[in-house]
């Protein structure tokens, strides 16, 4: 059964996962003669666009193992290790390296930067899909032991 919510929930963070490379997370000054400032989104570093890509990914895929529930629980963690690597990547990038990157939340100038929240949100969708696989589960084995 596809159409359940959790798999509703599953698709959700997996376009919450890809606006990472639309929606920004930070600002890269660079302090030249001319001051130059970039925003920073998930295309902006390889790996933080590999770790935005496998989380989508996963999320994507983990709707389409509807027909064992308990692989599909266990697969569902992955996207969550995932979100969490992002999130540290995110705020390494912008507070520990000497590039000159820095960490924005909300306005700057005229941009609205909330790139920060999408690994959270994500990880939130997918705890949610995560406990209705678990309440279909114990729905299932609830119905067996009635037989």
């Amino acid at each position: 059964m596809i159409q359940r919510k959790q798999s509703i929930w599953l698709l959700i963070a997996t376009v919450i996962c890809t606006l990472a490379f639309i929606l920004p997370y930070g600002i890269n000054k660079v302090d030249s003669p001319t001051p130059l400032e970039t925003m920073l989104t998930a295309k902006s570093n390889l790996f933080l666009m590999l770790l935005t890509i496998l989380t989508a990914a996963s999320c994507f895929f983990s709707i389409f193992l509807y027909k064992n529930r308990k692989q599909q629980m266990k697969f569902t963690f992955i996207p969550i290790l995932l979100s969490i690597c992002m999130i540290g990547f995110e705020i390494y990038n912008t507070y520990l390296t000497q590039d000159g990157n820095k960490m924005v939340i909300g306005l700057y100038g005229s941009n609205l930067i909330v790139g920060i929240f999408i690994p959270v949100i994500t990880i939130i969708l997918i705890a949610m899909a995560y406990n209705g696989i678990q309440s279909d589960e114990k729905l299932i084995r609830d119905t067996d032991r009635l037989r």
